[in-house]
């Protein structure tokens, strides 16, 4: 018996053929050409905003804005003195403020003492004054913030064996 020998080419024919490989130029294309797309895009959106401005909410006024500069301490009182004493009217805005104080010795027989009252317009400062914002006992220098509303107030401050000077100051 005489064996046959296998066709090879008819073997083969059966097989299937793989797909064609891919160019890598095609997907490097398409690839620029979405970078090229999103540049484009970007470019366009930040054309079309330059005309707009954020407004906000709450625009501040022309002294809270620092009108005449940036904001910082301002003085809005001042007074100095060697006794008791007492300041012209001012007006505070409902911002943020503070009473700085000086007390030096008087050289006296006595201690240096002041007791430094913030007053609403009107009020008397024997029967109306109430509790000082600043009590010093000895020379120095210091500060104390004030809560105090918007209003017209006055400095009065009562002092003994001492000189002393005081300031309030607004930020804005």
């Amino acid at each position: 018996m005489t064996r046959q020998a296998s066709d090879r080419r008819t073997y083969d024919a059966w097989k299937p053929t793989p797909p064609p490989p891919r160019p890598k130029g095609r997907i490097l294309g398409w690839l620029g050409l979405g970078v090229a797309g999103l540049v484009a895009v970007l470019v366009a959106l930040d054309f079309a905003g330059d005309g707009m401005k954020p407004t906000p909410i709450n625009p501040p006024t022309a002294s809270e804005a620092g009108a005449s500069g940036p904001r910082s301490w301002r003085t809005v009182v001042s007074l100095s003195g060697d006794s008791s004493g007492r300041s012209p009217v001012f007006t505070l805005h409902g911002v943020q403020a503070r009473l700085r104080y000086r007390l030096d010795d008087a050289g006296g027989p006595g201690t240096p003492s002041a007791a430094i009252h913030v007053l609403e317009e009107g009020a008397d400062p024997q029967r109306d004054r109430g509790s000082p914002r600043v009590t010093a006992t000895r020379a120095g220098s210091d500060d104390a913030r004030l809560s105090s509303p918007a209003g017209r107030y006055y400095l009065y401050v009562d002092a003994a064996d001492s000189h002393w000077s005081v300031a309030i100051q607004e930020y804005r």
